[in-house]
This record gives structure tokens, C-alpha cells and sequence, in this order.
């Protein structure tokens, strides 16, 4: 190496030369403008909060919510018990800053943390490679020192079902990165196995469609017939809250762990279900939440009634579609974007009390559903006088809704088809030295700074609106300033990150982190920590793995 580093020096084009020196240059520049007392700032705030969770944590679980007993996932039960939830895997996530604290401090006290965190999940994961939905434990003593005994692994709403595997609200995605994220940094087999483990019950429940149902219970025997209940569909399939496409992320991890083409066997089927499950006619483009084994839209919650949800395009849709495009190259998923992403423009209302109703018919007309009935926007005459828990389903939205990733891909098509969506949406080769200029831009980026300087990590602990650090993309701002500053300063190597409990789509937005561009002000809405629906986050994939979500990946033609 140091060879050829003296002959690049002496035989190197001068015009090389000068542009290396002209990015070193630049690079000292951006650092001399770092705002040390902010820096100074966050790594005190960043610090505290990673402590507060050793000092107040039980056993290897470290609390997302600093408080006598209340932890959000973790719940003290009257007899000294622990109640331990999975929902939207915050139980898991809560483990992944204690990562990439290591790296900002040196302190390997935190990495300890999270893979304590991690060998908890190992331990109760069920035998057939799920997570369950909850898990009661008790402390118990043995062995020299504090161990946890597991109850039960208890139900998440059919108390009087067997053992449930609940594929929405990403049970299953929170414990499986961080199977990956404790593989990645100790490379011990076991965390893979167990990864793999996970990705081969999906593959085992997976529709022949290429989809997944909400939930499965353990011991059911398929009947062929639609079957739904409060829990979602149980045969049937499903886009709601992830169902599907975290399950397809989770298969599509496995197949770069192992090259094994039988996790990619189904996809196929799966792109062709995008086409056959839309509904709408004329210029109407939508999906439902849930279908039924016949492939029709199909009733689950009494919110949940059959009619297009237009957030499942946003949610869903634009980004599986996306995915299927730049993998398989077929236009016909870029003009499924285009002509759902026209309709949802030509049916947004204007204004700051705008955005898209709840529900739509096939028709276009717009409504919204609550007690399993559905009711006409244009006749709030026969609205419910109370609407109980569901008040706000009646107003327009951008909660949850939004046409950004569907936006930028197109805008990406539109100037230069398959080859510059590619591009766009590809992990860049950069040099050491561009990889260090890239982030230290971010350090100063205006759009950036706003977030960070309201420190919400300081917030956080002293309680501000009852919210934790990885319940909102504001949380993360001061972590990935952090890690920018890291990665500019070159005590930090982008390949040490450890993959985050966010494994998003590809996409050239970010907010802050260090593959990513300043996230605006309509970029984002507070999200739960899993939040897998947004698109704004590049750098976990590759984080992960090294390369693309997409690339190297051969698909046969996924048309009829």
C-alpha cells in the first residue's frame, strides 16, 4: 500500500493530483466550520441518553422509555413480572444505537448492551424460526448471576388461539436485523442461523401469490377459504402494515446471506400480484389492505372494510413496484407508479387541512369506514355523532400518505429511463476522500442543523411529550451528526456501521445519515421506531451487506 501510494505521488497525472488536493482542500474547509459547541452538545445529550438506559435497565433490557414502570415495550406486571411486547419491533430497536455508541465513543460497554439485547432474542425465539407476540418473563436467580425465565410466549389479540406468528406491525423484522446487525459485528454463526431460521418460516407461510397474511397460528391447517378476524386475515393476503413487504425484505436479506434461490422462487408471482390485486376502474388506481384467498378485497378490522386505502401506495406499492422495476427492468411497473401516482395528484386536496381521504371507492369517490360500516364524504348527514376511538378517520390527511418516493422515481424515469433510475437509486463509488467530503457536507447543511439544534435527544430526557429517541426521525439527527462527523474525520469507516432497525428502501433521501440528503420539513412525520414504510433511508441496506437492496439480483419475467 505504501508503494503505491509514493506512486501515485510521483507518477500520477498532475490533473489527478490537483483534484485529490482540490478535495482535501474543500474537506478542511468543511471541518474548520463544524460548530464544535454543537458537536460538544450532542455528543453530551447522545451520551446521557445511551447511560440512562444502562442505569435503568432490567436485565438485558434497556428501556426506550426512561421511567418507574412504564418502558413502553417493557411492562412491569403486579407480581414483579415483565410483560415483553415485540409490536413494531421497538423491544429490538432499542438495542441498535448501543452499536453505533461504540463507534462515536470507543466504549465497548454499549456494543455489550446490545448484544446482551441480542442473545435475549436469540433465547425466545420459538423453535420453528418466529418471534411470538409477547413473551412474559420473570427474573430468577442460577448460574452466578441474573437470568430470565419465560413464562409464556402469550397472544396478540385471539387469546384463545395457539401460538401466533403476526407478520403486520413487524413482529418478526425488529429481531431479525438484529440477528443481522449482532452477525455483522461479532460474525458469530449463531446470530446468522438465527436469521435464517426467521427467513425460512416466511418462506414456509408464504401465498402462492408471492404474498403473506397478517398473522399465522401455529398447528392451522389451510382450508382453502377466505378467513379473517380481528387480527387481520389468517388465509388471505395482506399489504397491511408491512405483512407483505417487510416480509419480502426479510427473504430478500436471506438470499444475500445465502445465494439460495429458493427465497426469490415466489417473486415472480408476487409482481404479478401488484397487477392483479389493484382495484378501480377507469383511471381509478388503488390497493385494499386485505384480500382473500379468491383475491378479492375482503373485510378485517371494522375500520378495515373493502375499499382502496390510498397510503398503501405510498406505503407499499410505489416501493415494491420500484423495486420490481429496477430489478427485473419491465416498464410496466414505472407506468403502474405513474398512473397511480397521477391519480392520487388528481384526488389530493389542496391546503394545510388537506391531503387524501381515509378510503376511496372503486369509483374515486372518496369515504371512510369505522364500525364496519362505510360512510359518503359528500353526505355527512348520515356520519356517526360519535366516532369513539377512531375520531379523525372523516378528516383528509397527509398523515401516513405522501407521493415522495413515487415523486423521485419518477422524476428519475422521466429524465433518463431504466439506466439513471438505476443510477439514482445505487450505492455510489466514491473514494475515501469523497466519502469523508460527502458527510462532512452534511455537518453544515442548513437543512440538517435545524433539526439537530433543537437537540432532541436533551428533550427526550427530560421528558418532553412522552417521546423516545427512536420514535421519531427528529431522534436520530443528533446520532447522525454524530456519525458524520466520524466518518468526515476518518475515525469512523462506513463499513463499521452496524445496520439499523430500519431497513428501508433504497433512495437517494436521508435524513442526515451517511448515505443520505437533508431531510426536509415534508419529508417526514413522526414514525415508530420500525417504521418500514418510508423511503427516506438509503444507508441500511448497504450498511448490511455492501451493496444495493436491488442489484445482482436475476428475476425471470414476472409478467403473464
Amino acid at each position: 500500500m505504501r508503494l503505491a501510494a509514493i506512486f501515485l505521488t510521483l507518477f500520477a497525472p498532475a490533473g489527478i493530483a490537483k483534484a485529490a488536493g482540490e478535495e482535501q482542500a474543500e474537506l478542511d474547509s468543511l471541518l474548520a466550520k463544524v460548530d464544535k459547541q454543537l458537536l460538544a452538545d450532542c455528543q453530551s445529550d447522545f451520551r446521557s441518553w445511551l447511560d440512562a438506559g444502562l442505569t435503568n435497565r432490567t436485565g438485558p433490557f434497556v428501556p426506550l422509555r426512561v421511567g418507574p414502570n412504564e418502558w413502553g415495550y417493557l411492562k412491569r406486571t403486579s407480581d414483579g413480572r415483565f410483560d415483553v411486547n415485540l409490536q413494531w419491533s421497538m423491544a429490538a430497536g432499542a438495542a441498535f444505537p448501543y452499536f453505533d455508541g461504540t463507534l462515536v465513543f470507543g466504549d465497548s460497554k454499549y456494543r455489550q448492551a446490545a448484544l446482551e439485547m441480542a442473545d435475549f432474542f436469540l433465547t425466545i425465539q420459538e423453535k420453528e424460526g418466529f418471534w411470538g407476540c409477547k413473551y412474559l418473563v420473570a427474573p430468577a436467580r442460577g448460574n452466578g448471576g441474573e437470568r430470565w425465565e419465560i413464562v409464556n410466549q402469550r397472544n396478540y389479540q385471539d387469546k384463545d388461539k395457539g401460538e401466533m406468528c403476526r407478520f403486520q406491525d413487524y413482529f418478526q423484522t425488529g429481531p431479525f436485523y438484529l440477528m443481522l446487525a449482532a452477525y455483522k459485528q461479532t460474525s458469530d454463526e449463531k446470530y446468522r442461523a438465527s436469521a435464517i431460521r426467521a427467513a425460512d418460516y416466511l418462506l414456509l407461510i408464504q401465498n402462492d401469490n408471492g404474498t403473506w397474511p397478517d398473522y399465522w397460528t401455529q398447528g392451522y391447517q389451510r382450508t382453502g377459504k377466505t378467513v379473517t378476524s380481528t387480527s387481520g386475515t389468517l388465509e388471505g393476503s395482506s399489504y397491511n402494515d408491512g405483512s407483505t413487504s417487510a416480509s419480502m425484505r426479510i427473504l430478500l436479506c436471506a438470499y444475500r446471506l445465502t445465494k439460495d434461490q429458493k427465497y426469490l422462487a415466489r417473486f415472480p408471482q408476487l409482481g404479478q400480484w401488484l397487477f392483479d390485486s389493484q382495484w378501480g376502474k377507469g383511471k381509478v388506481r388503488g390497493w385494499c389492505q386485505q384480500y382473500g384467498v379468491d383475491g378479492k378485497p375482503t373485510t378485517a378490522r371494522n375500520f378495515e372494510m373493502p375499499l382502496i386505502e390510498g397510503r398503501v401506495f405510498n406505503r407499499f406499492i410505489s416501493q415494491m413496484a420500484g423495486w420490481f422495476y429496477m430489478a427485473t427492468g419491465e416498464e410496466r411497473y414505472i407506468r403502474l407508479i405513474k398512473e397511480t401516482h397521477d391519480w392520487m395528484k388528481s384526488v389530493e386536496k389542496p391546503g394545510p387541512d388537506g391531503g387524501w381521504a381515509y378510503q376511496y371507492t372503486p369509483d374515486g369517490d372518496s369515504v371512510f369506514s369505522v364500525g364496519y360500516q362505510t360512510y359518503r364524504h359528500d353526505q355527512p348527514q348520515s356520519w356517526p355523532k360519535d366516532f369513539g376511538r377512531h375520531k379523525g378517520v372523516e378528516l383528509f390527511s397527509r398523515v401516513k400518505s405522501h407521493l415522495g418516493y413515487s415523486e423521485e422515481l419518477l422524476a428519475s424515469w422521466e429524465s433518463g429511463g431504466l439506466e439513471k433510475s438505476r443510477a439514482a437509486f445505487r450505492k455510489p463509488k466514491q473514494s475515501p476522500t469523497e466519502v469523508k467530503l460527502a458527510a462532512a457536507r452534511r455537518l453544515v447543511d442548513e437543512k440538517n442543523l435545524a433539526v439537530v439544534r433543537q437537540r432532541f435527544l436533551k428533550q427526550y430526557m427530560a421528558g418532553a411529550g412522552g417521546r423516545t429517541f427512536f420514535v421519531s426521525l427528529e431522534g436520530m439527527a443528533q446520532l447522525d451528526y454524530l456519525l458524520n462527523y466520524g466518518i468526515a474525520t476518518g475515525t469512523i469507516q462506513p463499513d463499521q456501521l452496524a445496520p439499523r432497525n430500519e431497513p428501508m428502501w433504497a433512495s437517494s433521501h436521508g435524513y442526515g445519515d451517511v448515505r443520505g440528503t437533508p431531510l426536509t420539513a415534508d419529508d417526514w412525520v413522526p414514525v415508530t421506531p420500525i417504521n418500514q414504510e418510508s423511503p427516506f433511508e438509503i444507508g441500511w441496506f448497504t450498511r448490511a451487506f455492501g451493496e444495493d437492496l436491488w442489484s445482482g439480483i436475476a428475476l425471470p419475467a414476472t409478467g403473464k
